[in-house]
Protein backbone atom coordinates (compact mmCIF):
# COMPACT_ATOMS: atom_id res chain seq x y z
CA UNK A 1 0.00 0.00 0.00
CA UNK A 2 1.60 3.91 -0.88
CA UNK A 3 2.67 5.39 2.08
CA UNK A 4 0.50 8.37 1.49
CA UNK A 5 -3.09 5.73 1.45
CA UNK A 6 -1.63 4.33 4.47
CA UNK A 7 -1.36 7.47 6.16
CA UNK A 8 -5.11 9.20 5.18
CA UNK A 9 -6.39 5.62 6.11
CA UNK A 10 -4.95 6.02 9.62
CA UNK A 11 -6.03 9.71 9.90
CA UNK A 12 -9.79 8.41 8.96
CA UNK A 13 -9.65 5.30 11.59
CA UNK A 14 -8.56 7.96 14.16
CA UNK A 15 -11.53 10.27 13.79
CA UNK A 16 -13.98 7.70 13.82
CA UNK A 17 -12.41 5.99 16.53
CA UNK A 18 -12.64 9.66 18.61
CA UNK A 19 -16.11 9.13 18.30
CA UNK A 20 -16.24 6.12 20.85
CA UNK A 21 -16.16 6.41 24.92
CA UNK A 22 -12.69 6.61 26.39
CA UNK A 23 -12.47 2.89 27.69
CA UNK A 24 -13.67 1.44 24.61
CA UNK A 25 -10.84 3.04 22.24
CA UNK A 26 -8.35 2.21 25.10
CA UNK A 27 -10.00 -1.57 24.50
CA UNK A 28 -9.69 -1.05 20.75
CA UNK A 29 -5.82 0.47 20.70
CA UNK A 30 -4.90 -2.64 23.78
CA UNK A 31 -6.16 -5.35 20.97
CA UNK A 32 -4.16 -3.03 18.26
CA UNK A 33 -0.96 -2.93 19.95
CA UNK A 34 -0.75 -6.46 19.68
CA UNK A 35 2.53 -7.81 17.89
CA UNK A 36 3.81 -4.01 17.61
CA UNK A 37 7.52 -3.25 19.17
CA UNK A 38 7.98 -0.07 21.04
CA UNK A 39 8.23 3.15 18.99
CA UNK A 40 11.35 5.28 19.42
CA UNK A 41 11.38 8.92 19.67
CA UNK A 42 12.14 9.97 16.13
CA UNK A 43 9.99 6.64 14.95
CA UNK A 44 7.40 8.49 17.06
CA UNK A 45 7.84 11.89 15.93
CA UNK A 46 7.95 10.95 11.97
CA UNK A 47 4.81 9.29 12.55
CA UNK A 48 3.42 11.88 14.08
CA UNK A 49 4.64 14.82 10.98
CA UNK A 50 2.83 12.13 8.56
CA UNK A 51 -0.09 12.63 10.49
CA UNK A 52 -0.11 16.58 10.50
CA UNK A 53 0.94 16.76 6.86
CA UNK A 54 -1.48 14.87 5.63
CA UNK A 55 -4.60 16.46 7.86
CA UNK A 56 -5.75 20.19 8.39
CA UNK A 57 -8.11 18.83 10.54
CA UNK A 58 -4.81 17.48 13.04
CA UNK A 59 -3.95 20.32 14.37
CA UNK A 60 -4.78 22.77 17.12
CA UNK A 61 -5.65 22.37 20.47
CA UNK A 62 -9.12 20.46 20.02
CA UNK A 63 -7.90 17.94 17.50
CA UNK A 64 -5.56 16.46 19.97
CA UNK A 65 -7.58 13.12 20.39
CA UNK A 66 -8.31 12.68 17.00
CA UNK A 67 -4.41 13.59 16.24
CA UNK A 68 -2.72 10.84 19.06
CA UNK A 69 -5.53 8.25 17.84
CA UNK A 70 -4.14 8.68 14.09
CA UNK A 71 -0.50 8.85 14.90
CA UNK A 72 -0.76 4.72 16.89
CA UNK A 73 -2.66 4.29 14.27
CA UNK A 74 -0.03 4.78 11.80
CA UNK A 75 2.29 3.89 13.86
CA UNK A 76 1.11 0.36 14.24
CA UNK A 77 0.70 0.11 10.21
CA UNK A 78 4.45 0.26 10.72
CA UNK A 79 5.11 -2.00 13.03
CA UNK A 80 5.35 -0.08 15.95
CA UNK A 81 3.40 1.81 18.60
CA UNK A 82 3.96 4.93 20.76
CA UNK A 83 2.01 4.75 23.84
CA UNK A 84 -1.25 6.80 23.52
CA UNK A 85 -2.29 8.82 26.48
CA UNK A 86 -4.97 10.75 27.78
CA UNK A 87 -5.06 13.07 30.99
CA UNK A 88 -5.75 16.42 32.07
CA UNK A 89 -3.99 19.66 32.95
CA UNK A 90 -3.17 19.65 36.43
CA UNK A 91 -3.43 23.44 36.69
CA UNK A 92 -6.15 26.17 35.85
CA UNK A 93 -7.77 25.65 33.08
CA UNK A 94 -8.72 22.21 33.90
CA UNK A 95 -8.86 20.96 30.78
CA UNK A 96 -8.71 16.85 29.00
CA UNK A 97 -5.67 16.51 26.18
CA UNK A 98 -4.49 13.58 24.17
CA UNK A 99 -1.10 12.81 23.23
CA UNK A 100 1.58 10.01 22.49
CA UNK A 101 4.92 9.17 24.01
CA UNK A 102 7.88 7.36 22.85
CA UNK A 103 10.84 6.70 25.78
CA UNK A 104 8.75 8.42 28.20
CA UNK A 105 8.97 11.52 26.26
CA UNK A 106 5.74 13.58 25.15
CA UNK A 107 5.75 13.91 21.44
CA UNK A 108 4.66 17.20 19.33
CA UNK A 109 3.62 18.84 23.03
CA UNK A 110 4.81 22.36 24.02
CA UNK A 111 4.43 21.93 27.70
CA UNK A 112 6.00 18.58 29.57
CA UNK A 113 4.48 15.89 31.12
CA UNK A 114 4.86 17.37 34.64
CA UNK A 115 1.80 19.76 33.41
CA UNK A 116 -0.82 16.49 33.01
CA UNK A 117 -1.93 14.01 35.16
CA UNK A 118 -2.45 10.87 32.93
CA UNK A 119 -5.87 8.79 33.34
CA UNK A 120 -5.39 6.35 30.37
CA UNK A 121 -2.42 4.84 28.99
CA UNK A 122 -2.02 2.04 26.29
CA UNK A 123 1.31 1.07 25.81
CA UNK A 124 3.06 -1.26 23.48
CA UNK A 125 2.67 -4.89 24.65
CA UNK A 126 5.31 -6.44 27.39
CA UNK A 127 6.76 -9.50 26.42
CA UNK A 128 5.02 -12.51 27.90
CA UNK A 129 6.65 -13.67 30.95
CA UNK A 130 8.32 -17.08 31.09
CA UNK A 131 5.96 -19.82 32.32
CA UNK A 132 7.49 -21.74 35.40
CA UNK A 133 6.34 -25.22 36.18
CA UNK A 134 5.81 -25.87 39.65
CA UNK A 135 8.86 -27.71 41.40
CA UNK A 136 7.69 -31.40 42.08
CA UNK A 137 9.26 -32.65 45.39
CA UNK A 138 11.41 -35.61 45.16
CA UNK A 139 9.65 -38.45 47.22
CA UNK A 140 6.62 -37.89 44.66
CA UNK A 141 8.86 -37.46 41.20
CA UNK A 142 9.25 -41.23 40.86
CA UNK A 143 5.48 -41.73 41.33
CA UNK A 144 4.12 -38.72 39.14
CA UNK A 145 6.09 -40.36 36.73
CA UNK A 146 4.71 -43.59 36.49
CA UNK A 147 1.19 -41.94 36.79
CA UNK A 148 0.38 -43.55 40.02
CA UNK A 149 -0.89 -41.39 43.13
CA UNK A 150 1.55 -41.48 46.28
CA UNK A 151 0.14 -43.17 49.23
CA UNK A 152 0.26 -42.63 52.53
CA UNK A 153 0.48 -45.25 55.37
CA UNK A 154 -2.82 -44.27 56.55
CA UNK A 155 -4.17 -45.05 52.85
CA UNK A 156 -3.20 -48.88 53.43
CA UNK A 157 -4.55 -49.07 57.04
CA UNK A 158 -7.31 -48.14 55.48
CA UNK A 159 -7.91 -50.88 53.36
CA UNK A 160 -7.36 -53.52 55.92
Amino acid sequence: MRPRVRVRLAVGAGACLARLKPRRIEKVLAFASRGARPATRDEAEALLSDVLAASLRSHGTEACLRRSLAVVLLGRTRGVWPTWCVGVLTAPPFMAHAWVEAGGVMIGERAGAAFYGRLISVGPPRPPAPRRRPPVSEDRSATARAGETARTPSDHAERR
